[in-house]
């Protein structure tokens, strides 16, 4: 699987499918905010690149990446799927 191909599914249960994604906090500089990285873990992550490694992922070749439009749409179907009832009253 390439970096990102867990992206590429439409399916509703997308989500649902994958492993627990990681969640990096970086936070070390004085005065900055906090900074987090929410990084889903496709199904077939090799051992190489698991924990820490995943930011291994990062500076690949440009035909490695996720298109801007398949990661657009896939943010547009995680929001919609993080919604909640009381957002829609807001």
């Amino acid at each position: 699987m390439t970096p990102g191909a867990c992206y590429a599914c439409d399916r509703e249960a997308e989500f649902d499918r994958l492993p627990p994604p990681y969640v990096a906090e970086f936070g070390e500089a004085p005065g900055f905010h906090l900074h987090f990285h929410v990084v889903p873990r496709p199904v077939d992550l090799h051992p190489d690149l698991r924990g820490p490694r995943v930011f291994g992922l990062l500076g690949r070749d440009e035909a490695d990446e996720v298109s801007t439009h398949e990661r657009d749409a896939f943010a547009l179907r995680l929001a919609a799927r993080l919604r909640t009832p009381a957002d829609a009253k807001g």
